[in-house]
């Protein structure tokens, strides 16, 4: 939403000097509202659904139109990474699926639970 603001700003002489090269670069993209279309798909996009919108529009759009930054990326180049990632993702839910096996969630809603201590 900032860089939809910035965007007002970029055709002001006055408030638009306080920009920094990067709000500028991002703020580009938001120079018109996008569809809701378009937010739909930069809110709903799978990678970032899961994490909430930290990525800026402009990036997601350079990523869907495979240009800028993410042109200069060699191919794989983040596949390792990407599969490391996964493996730890694995481990966790195992390691609460595990937990989940061991401690009853319903075992909190009965009075036997106050009188363990907690530290």
């Amino acid at each position: 939403m900032c860089n939809y603001i910035d965007g007002e700003l970029l055709d002001d002489p006055v408030k638009g000097a306080h920009l920094t090269q990067r709000e500028r670069k991002y703020a580009e993209y938001l120079r018109e509202r996008p569809s809701f279309e378009d937010w739909c798909h930069y809110n709903f996009f799978l990678p970032f659904s899961f994490i909430g919108d930290f990525y800026e529009y402009g990036a997601f759009i350079d990523f869907i139109n495979y240009q800028g930054d993410v042109k200069k990326m060699r191919p794989l180049s983040n596949f390792v990474p990407a599969l490391q990632r996964f493996c730890e993702q694995l481990l966790c839910w195992t390691v609460y699926y595990q937990m989940g096996q061991m401690a009853n969630i319903y075992f909190m809603a009965e009075p036997e639970f106050l009188e363990y201590p907690m530290m």
